[in-house]
């Protein structure tokens, strides 16, 4: 039976009628609906097999692909051009319609695609009631921290029928991050970092996975009083007076090393004095913030601050296996930074 434009009797009918969709490994059953819970707590009720996807977030529509599910996607997050992670893994996505962001979203083209299932980053988490109320499947995550984004991984891996794998990516984490635990309880010193985000003086707070990415590979994160937040502005002279032994740039940061060497207001740091200023070197995909790469950024950087007991072939090893293995992709490690 064919969906119509009145999306709330579309669902009722469906749901009467025992319609699903084709999910990762999910089979047919007589149900046609499984019970999720979401990253606001919320039972949702989707399709057992959800044939159309829509995401909203670049975190999530990473996930969708680590996941294998690509193909079942719809309509994917605006600015996708700008996620080369796309080219290398599924660059048919590319072509997708773009019908939201972080923080608005198309309605009307999102009922135009008619997804079995819509996932939204939590800051959209008051269009909810009102996308619901159009009939739409709606799952908020919200992977802000270590915990949080294994939590996503499951979540999703369950509502796309996906459990397997989403599994194996969670104890692939766990694996890794026993690893750096134990790299960094070996370590003779926990040297002091700074995380420059999008801006020089914007850091990452407590609550945040850039946190856990510091802290798991043996950093001392010196921004850690700042406990409650998001992306935090702060002065120079709080810097001055934390006088972080490295520095690291975000991705996305357009900040360069060469700068702040020659920058005398940053002659007094410790880390640009000893030339210990690094950006994360994924010209993928932002290796700190919290998606399914995000475990090679704690890899990564478990290596700047211990390179004796994590070497750098080690590390190309990982990533290679990481993007093969999870994303099917074909990486030159050579392109990478590392």
């Amino acid at each position: 039976m064919a969906k119509t434009v009145f999306r709330v009797v579309a669902v009722i009918l469906i749901l009467a009628m025992g319609f699903g969709a084709v999910g990762c490994s999910a089979p047919i059953v007589d149900n046609p609906t499984r019970t999720v819970k979401d990253q606001l707590e919320r039972e949702v009720e989707v399709p057992e097999k959800v044939e159309s996807i829509i995401s909203t977030y670049y975190i999530s529509t990473s996930m969708v692909l680590a996941l294998g599910a690509g193909d079942r996607l719809v309509g994917i997050e605006m600015k996708a051009d700008t996620r080369p992670l796309y080219q290398y893994v599924k660059p048919e996505i590319m072509e997708l319609p773009q019908v939201g962001s972080a923080k608005a979203l198309n309605i009307e083209e999102i009922l135009r695609l008619e997804p079995d299932l819509l996932i939204l980053p939590i800051r959209l988490q008051d269009s909810v009631e009102q996308l619901e109320e159009l009939g739409l499947t709606v799952i908020v995550i919200d992977p802000e921290d270590l915990d949080s984004l294994l939590a996503a991984f499951l979540l999703l891996g369950e509502a796309l029928g996906c459990e397997e794998k989403a599994q194996e990516l969670v104890t692939y984490y766990e694996e890794k991050i026993a690893l750096v635990e134990g790299l960094a309880a070996q370590a003779k010193d926990k040297p002091r970092v700074y995380l420059a985000g999008s801006e020089l003086l914007r850091t990452s707070t407590q609550e945040m996975y850039q946190h856990d990415v510091i802290t798991l590979a043996g950093g001392d994160n010196v921004a850690d009083g700042i406990e409650t937040g998001y992306w935090a502005n702060i002065s120079l002279e709080q810097v001055l007076s934390w006088d972080p032994e490295v520095i690291l740039l975000a991705e996305y940061n357009d900040a360069q090393a060469q700068e702040l060497a020659q920058d005398e207001k940053w002659q007094g740091v410790a880390a640009v004095q000893n030339k210990q200023v690094y950006r994360f070197p994924s010209p993928i995909e932002p290796w700190d913030s919290p998606g399914p790469a995000a475990i090679q950024g704690i890899l990564w950087l478990a290596h700047v601050l211990h390179p004796d007991a994590y070497s750098a072939a080690e590390l190309e090893q990982e990533v290679e296996y990481f993007y093969g293995h999870f994303y099917g992709a074909q990486i030159e490690v050579e392109d990478f930074s590392l």
